[in-house]
């Protein structure tokens, strides 16, 4: 069977994740977030959905406490 990769616009990726447009670009420039540009010029951006549930689960999880070694 042959899965189809879903993408999201700039916009959603925005409004699922609750951030601000340069947090999402910010992301996709430190390949955080898999994004392909479509289009000439500057062109538009679509993310990954994939690729977002797993940023956003990276997002969520909380920074481990140092370790007394």
């Amino acid at each position: 069977m042959n899965q189809t990769e879903t993408y999201l616009t700039i916009g959603q990726v925005m409004e699922r994740g609750n951030v601000s447009r340069p947090t999402v670009m910010r992301a996709i420039a430190a390949d955080e977030l898999s994004a392909k540009r479509i289009g000439r010029g500057r062109g538009t951006w679509r993310v990954s959905e994939a690729s977002f549930r797993a940023w956003m689960g990276a997002e969520a999880e909380p920074e481990a406490p140092p370790s007394d070694e």
